[in-house]
Formats: C-alpha cells, structure tokens, sequence
C-alpha cells in the first residue's frame, strides 16, 4: 500500500466482528453491540454499520 493511500481506524474491526457474531446475540443488535463496546472501553457503533462491516476487507485479512 503507498503511504499516501488513505486508511482509516475503524471501530468494527474483523476480529471484533468474529467475537461479537461468536457470543451469540441474546439481545437486540443495538444492546448487544452496546455492551460488546462497553466492555471494550471503546465508543460503540451503530447497529447500521453493523452489516457492513466486512465490506470494505483488506486482501491481507
């Protein structure tokens, strides 16, 4: 990748993804990504961008 491309932290990374999609939603997609994020000390996501993701993966994943 050049150093100039641009990339981004995301909040929903791929291996957040697996682990959350792994316990099993007991919930509603809200509260759980709620308490998924707030178990991780970190801002929570919406339950829109949820879906997407893994959409936008790197070919190194």
């Amino acid at each position: 990748m050049k150093p100039s491309a641009f990339t981004r932290n995301r909040q929903l990374t791929l291996p957040r993804l697996l682990i959350a999609m792994i316990n099993l939603l007991n919930k509603s997609l809200a509260v759980e990504l709620y308490r998924y994020f707030k178990n991780l000390g970190k801002k929570a996501v919406t339950k829109q961008r949820f879906p997407f993701a893994g959409e936008f993966k790197s070919a190194s994943v």
